[in-house]
């Protein structure tokens, strides 16, 4: 990530490569006409970039690697950056390069390697192995793993930590305060639902520019929705519905589910809809894409847990309103065809898992974030 996209991160180690003279400090001039000083005092123009230092910097809690090249690719030879020089003695320790030269070269042909099922080293190989003998799969987990094998090795796994996505942000904050909205059963007014939801983004994680923006957007979602779903809030329902209290499992697969809602149509609470909350403007479910996977396994997992349940054709509310202001709903009911199709896609992604298989996968679509976890591992 940038030394941008890192503010408000901690890790316990911290790499900083390429601190280069130019790269970090004293910017290329982009005026062909130097100017004279004028004042004598003038301003140091190395201190933004010396506070953006200090940023990256300061996301370590234990340990900094710091590098740089001495010469680029033509044999031009390079110089550190000007804050290089600027560390404490008493706080750096040179590093041997022979040797670390060395042990890079023996894993180059790893990562450049151009095979389908790029090598693992005995010590991943020992690590993944007990990490995927206890894997509990979702539905989230299942599309990230057809999505991207890789990217699902090192976010689903490895656990990578990575920048947050606004929209991912703006839903999960959504999500968040309506449960706790509707848990806390004061429907009078807005008030309470939007408290909950500046709370909730808060902890998101985003920049203030970002936060200001999907804060005056999720706000006036709420406020909307809060109008015309007020008199369904008291509904004989459970949010945040947790099959996984169950610990279900198929042929020996661990599978797990929160549904954001489950709408009882009986007092006897066996006659029930499952309803999913999304963020964005409302679209079709199509056979085969991400709503429509979502959809039939959260079907899979409540005929697994709950047989005694008769189901209605489970539901997607849109928290963004349509064209005309209005939310909107999307209904499917999956069929036995469905589920049969979803639960052989789990288990041949299950099997690969088990064998450590995190194949390339072709990206017609060009999305980079499936490029960047596959170029990583390259």
């Amino acid at each position: 990530m940038t030394a941008h996209g890192a503010k408000g991160r901690e890790f316990d180690t911290v790499f900083i490569p390429g601190l280069e003279d130019k790269k970090w400090g004293n910017p290329r001039s982009r005026s062909g006409i130097p100017l004279p000083h004028i004042f004598t005092e003038t301003p140091d123009e190395n201190e933004d970039e010396r506070r953006l230092f200090f940023v990256a910097l300061t996301r370590a809690r234990r340990k900094i690697f710091i590098s740089l090249a001495t010469t680029d690719r033509t044999g031009r030879e390079k110089n550190p950056s000007i804050f290089w020089h600027e560390l404490p003695e008493n706080c750096v320790r040179d590093l041997p390069t022979d040797e670390i030269e060395s042990e890079t070269q023996k894993l180059l042909p790893i990562f450049l390697t151009g095979e389908r099922n790029f090598k693992l080293t005995d010590s991943e190989k020992s690590i993944l192995r007990e990490r995927v003998q206890n894997f509990v799969w979702s539905a989230s987990a299942l599309q990230n793993y057809l999505d991207c094998p890789r990217r699902f090795l090192f976010q689903n796994l490895y656990r990578f930590p990575r920048r947050p996505v606004p929209a991912i942000s703006l839903g999960v904050a959504l999500h968040e305060a309506l449960e706790r909205f509707v848990r806390a059963g004061n429907f009078d007014a807005p008030a309470p639902l939007l408290a909950e939801f500046d709370r909730a983004l808060r902890g998101q994680n985003l920049d203030l520019s970002e936060f200001k923006k999907l804060h005056e957007h999720g706000t006036e979602i709420l406020k909307k929705y809060f109008e015309e779903k007020r008199e369904s809030f008291a509904d004989n329902a459970e949010f945040e519905f947790n099959f996984g209290k169950f610990s279900p499992e198929i042929d020996g697969i661990r599978i797990t589910g929160k549904a954001d809602k489950i709408e009882f149509l009986d007092e006897k609470r066996t006659h029930a809809k499952i309803i999913d909350y999304k963020s964005g403007r409302p679209r079709q479910i199509q056979h085969g894409d991400r709503l429509w996977r979502q959809l039939v396994f959260y079907d899979i997992l409540a005929r697994t847990t709950r047989p005694h349940w008769t189901l209605d054709p489970a539901e997607l509310e849109f928290l963004t309103p349509d064209r005309t202001g209005k939310f909107s709903t999307k209904k499917y009911a999956p069929t036995p065809a469905d589920r049969e199709e979803v639960l052989n896609e789990l288990r041949e992604s299950d099997q690969k898992l088990k064998n450590l298989e995190f194949p390339l996968v072709e990206n017609p679509k060009n999305d980079p974030d499936i490029d960047f976890w596959q170029s990583l591992s390259n």
